[in-house]
């Protein structure tokens, strides 16, 4: 007669439905681990050493506590890049080159966060839940929520620092004319990457992660899900910020002309379509608000004497545009979610078979 009892599962890989954990009748702490050797708990069978137990060295604050000690990390975080920032302020005279300035820091900054990523800073929150691939995981470079949310700030902050060093930009009036076209085609081509970008974002963020950002059900939302829609506010705001200035620099090289800024962004969205068409990964109506901010954009701009700054009607009405944005995104992922886990589960219910229990019995009787 031979039985089999689960301690603790250990899969090459894990997801929503795949994680290594203990059983739950164990009741054991987060964090705690198996080893080969002899340790702090021994197990043994008939006096033979078997495996012994670990427990975790860092005890895990929670979620509401570990929610709070992230907030603070990424205060710190966005506290000293603004640090090193002002830093360079003092020391433009020297570099004599705004654009140099601008790729110092945008340098400075991806590497604090490359340190952050392969050191493992704050080492007290990546032994947390926050941290866990479990909960969320989209690839190596981002393999947790918290990993997201740190490089949505990282994001965050060169998209800032484009928005505020290019506020009062000096457009050369000399320009020919075949070159101004190019540029203002080149502009809303970066529009569309920008935005294409963005979408593949929201889209990990919703399909990848273990929790639900379904705004239908908010008052099921968990903490989790309101981290995730934190940086999706991120994200959005990002995006924001980077199109804001590339918009203004095509709505001026387009010298305020409606013909000329509608004609050049209907070529561009032309050629994008095409290629959205060729590659089959596109879904064209999702540029559909990307197509109205733009237009609302040269009409809150074209009775405006400067774009540096975005006056209170035009906030409201990119809050109302990126609201409606953000909650259409939300919905189409999450639709395709649900659709998702409906075929896994049919195909799981159409399956007589337990390939995890044939796989473990065919182990035990080769050995």
């Amino acid at each position: 007669l031979c039985a089999l009892f689960l301690i603790k599962n250990n899969y090459p890989y894990q997801n929503e439905y795949l994680i290594n954990d203990f059983d739950p009748s164990f009741n054991i702490t987060p964090g705690t681990t198996i080893s080969l050797f002899p340790g702090t708990y021994n197990v043994t069978s008939e006096e033979k050493f078997l495996f012994s137990i670990e427990p975790s060295l860092v005890a895990d604050p929670g979620r509401i506590p570990g929610l709070f000690i992230l907030l603070f990390y990424a205060a710190a975080f966005l506290t000293l890049c603004a640090a090193i920032y002002q830093l360079y302020l003092r020391l433009a005279r020297f570099l004599r080159s705004r654009l140099l300035l601008v790729i110092a820091f945008c340098i400075d900054v991806l590497l604090i966060r490359a340190l952050m990523f392969f050191l493992k800073i704050p080492g007290n929150l990546h032994d947390t839940y926050i941290f866990n691939p479990a909960a969320f995981a989209a690839s190596d470079w981002v393999p947790s929520m918290g990993d997201f949310l740190f490089n949505a700030l990282t994001i965050l902050v060169i998209a800032y620092t484009l928005f505020i060093t290019y506020r009062n930009i000096k457009l050369k009036k000399t320009i020919s004319l075949f070159r101004r076209y190019f540029l203002v085609f080149s502009l809303f081509l970066h529009i569309f990457i920008f935005y294409r970008l963005f979408l593949w974002a929201v889209n990990s963020l919703v399909m990848d992660s273990a929790y639900s950002l379904n705004l239908n059900q908010i008052f099921f939302l968990s903490a989790d899900s309101f981290l995730g829609l934190i940086a999706l506010a991120i994200l959005l705001f990002s995006f924001f910020l980077v199109s804001y200035r590339i918009l203004g620099l095509a709505f001026h090289y387009c010298r305020r002309n409606l013909l000329s800024y509608i004609l050049f962004f209907t070529f561009t969205s032309i050629i994008y379509a095409l290629i959205c068409i060729f590659i089959h990964d596109c879904e064209l109506w999702l540029f559909l608000p990307l197509l109205i901010y733009v237009v609302a954009f040269y009409f809150q701009s074209v009775n405006s004497p400067s774009l540096n700054r975005v006056g209170f009607s035009g906030s409201v009405l990119y809050l109302f545009l990126f609201s409606i944005l953000g909650t259409a995104l939300l919905s189409t992922y999450n639709t395709q979610k649900e659709m998702e886990q409906r075929r896994l589960l049919a195909i799981a219910l159409a399956s007589g078979e337990n390939p995890l229990t044939e796989y473990m019995l065919l182990s035990v009787a080769e050995e």
